[in-house]
């Protein structure tokens, strides 16, 4: 259902995390996972939680492909997908 293929503006999705939704509700450690992002990519980081941030973060990142509503409502779907599956343990 998608899942396991991450949208393809998601860095412009990130950086709308980092900037609008982050500063007021800082739920991760931003150092150990832009440090991880840095290195890495997407790569090792728990797809939960990137879904969770693509999420939360649709409704601040300008001009996703197919729109801001439809784009979150496909977010949320994968999270709660990923969640009902116990795709992760941690």
């Amino acid at each position: 259902k998608g899942c396991f293929t991450l949208p393809t503006q998601r860095k412009k999705i990130l950086e709308a995390y980092f900037r609008f939704v982050h500063p007021t509700f800082p739920v991760i450690d931003a150092h150990a996972f832009l440090s991880q992002y840095a290195t890495h990519g997407f790569e090792g980081i728990n797809l939960l939680l990137l879904w969770s941030i693509f999420s939360v973060s649709a409704s601040y990142a300008q001009t996703l492909d197919g729109g801001r509503k439809a784009c979150k409502g496909t977010y949320v779907a994968r999270v709660k997908m990923l969640f009902d599956l116990s795709y992760e343990s941690d």
